[in-house]
């Protein structure tokens, strides 16, 4: 989820089609609107952040979902919080320096996503201590503060101590966006021009920095140039030399219309790309000093936009992800080839099944297919395939071992060894001599190179091979389903009564959850 939405290596299993419309357009980009089958989303997107898990968070006016490229889970924020696209608030999502998820409501509520009880816990409610008519930006500073950009101004607010929180500007001058430039100075945007905080000493420029009154809709730090991108809400885009603190004169800049302009992204080493309310994404590129139109829903912008109302724009990767205010989530990218992974009907020379359960390449670049009849093998060298297992069950799960062989299994299957050139090599019906053929459901090899085994009959089993030998070692964890390496000797165990961390050498574990449904699980 590099961390980037999950992506096989060389393969790509296109899951994202029962999620996703793809449409090809012009310019090497391919597009997709993103669509909630569930029709829960709202179409009218605030803003977009992807969590350091690949998951990627929309804020909307319905609240929070979270895509994890093939499902959409939606968090209401409170029962009193449910809104329609009619109301009058919206949501916002911001992640701290810290990694954390941050969800706050337009009218000063402030909320903080909780992973073990998968929701969000309002922590601040801002209105409390200060009259806000619309709360617009979120910082969260590494000293337990969180600065906050209203109608109302700038705020400081303690975390642990809310009742602390402090006005810092003219309260007759509404801060709309916050843009950190180092550890000690944010850039504010206001109805009234730019301003320096300094957040030591909470000094706030007096004048705004040597501009017309220009009410500024968005910032942007450009630290490779050391720039501040600064879009209006009539003005246009104009960029801040922060060295020699002046405006840069850029003319090609007079090619983006003087509408707001809610979004400023870096993209591509030197391009920005700009997200304007009413007429789509513009694309500055820097290095060739030209500007225009990228997207919009027109015919001369593609078609690509459902709606050309943009407020934000997420660049992840090759990926930009455009949230528009009645159109939804459109993700664009640039064209690629992939090969489409499927079984074929009477052709040997295609996986065995189109039910895939686990992926796994080898130490010679070849790909291993777990599917719903036996295993298949991809020679990526020769472009060729193999079949084992075929008249068996589902196989669930791959692993190597150090001398290249391949260990699977799955429903009632036993465990299986395959060397790619010779075939089966070896067969364990049960781990622990139980009548029943073993159910596999997960399996993982170490950094000493032992092998485990997750299952439904046996408990947790470990595999040493020394010269051929085999050595197996049970730990009592039982119905495991699946196996994540930590570190040397410490492993993540997930089984149905809960979760956990195991140290190998001692045989000292952690447990977590121990009561699963009490977590709705």
């Amino acid at each position: 989820m590099k961390k980037h939405l999950y992506r096989p290596k060389k393969y790509l299993l296109f899951l994202l089609l029962f999620i996703s419309v793809p449409v090809w357009c012009g310019n090497n980009l391919d597009y997709r609107q993103l669509i909630d089958k569930n029709n829960v989303m709202s179409q009218a997107i605030s803003n977009i952040v992807k969590d350091h898990s690949g998951f990627v968070w929309i804020a909307s006016r319905s609240g929070i979902s979270r895509y994890d490229g093939w499902n959409i889970k939606h968090y209401s924020l409170s029962e009193s919080e449910i809104m329609q696209d009619t109301d009058g608030r919206s949501f916002f999502i911001r992640r701290s320096y810290d990694d954390r998820l941050w969800a706050f409501s337009n009218n000063g509520k402030i909320y903080c996503y909780d992973p073990s009880s998968d929701a969000f816990v309002l922590k601040v409610d801002i209105s409390r201590y200060f009259q806000l008519w619309f709360m617009f930006d979120l910082y969260f500073d590494d000293k337990g503060y969180v600065w906050i950009a209203s109608t109302t101004g700038l705020l400081r607010c303690p975390l642990d101590n809310p009742s602390d929180t402090r006005l810092l500007t003219d309260d007759k001058t509404s801060v709309t966006c916050i843009a950190p430039i180092s550890a000690t100075c944010l850039a504010v945007g206001t109805t009234k021009g730019l301003k320096y905080v300094d957040v030591n000493s909470l000094n706030v420029s007096d004048q705004t920095i040597r501009s017309a009154k220009r009410n500024i809709m968005s910032l942007h730090y450009d630290a490779k140039r050391n720039y501040i991108w600064i879009g209006s809400f009539s003005s246009g885009l104009f960029a801040w030399d922060v060295t020699n603190q002046k405006y840069i004169n850029l003319p090609y800049l007079a090619n983006i219309p003087s509408v707001p302009i809610k979004a400023i992204r870096e993209w591509d080493g030197d391009c920005l790309l700009v997200g304007l309310d009413g007429r789509g994404v513009y694309k500055v590129d820097l290095k060739n000093n030209t500007s225009g139109q990228y997207f919009s829903n027109s015919d001369k912008g593609g078609g690509i936009l459902k709606a050309n109302n943009v407020y934000d724009i997420f660049v992840d990767g090759k990926n930009i992800w455009v949230g528009t205010y009645s159109g939804g989530v459109t993700i664009v990218k640039e064209s690629e080839a992939f090969d489409w992974i499927k079984h074929v009907p009477y052709n040997e020379q295609s996986v065995k099944r189109t039910h895939i359960y686990a992926i796994l390449e080898d130490r010679d670049g070849d790909v291993w297919y777990a599917t719903n009849l036996g295993v298949s093998l991809y020679d990526t060298k020769r472009k060729h395939w193999t079949h084992f297992l075929e008249e068996e069950n589902s196989f669930l799960t791959l692993c190597e071992d150090n001398n290249g062989y391949i260990w699977t299994g799955g429903y009632s299957t036993g465990l299986y060894c395959i060397n790619k050139r010779r075939g089966i090599i070896r067969y364990i019906p049960s781990l622990q001599g139980a009548p029943q053929l073993e159910c596999v459901y997960a399996s993982a090899k170490d950094r000493d190179g032992d092998l485990w085994f997750g299952c439904l009959y046996s408990t947790l089993t470990r595999m040493t091979i020394i010269n051929g030998k085999e050595t197996l070692t049970h730990y009592d964890i039982e119905q495991v389903k699946s196996i994540s390496v930590l570190d040397k000797n410490r492993l993540f165990i997930a089984s149905s009564n809960g979760f956990y961390i195991l140290d190998k050498e001692t045989s000292k574990r952690e447990h977590f959850f121990a009561n699963p449904a009490k977590y709705g699980i």
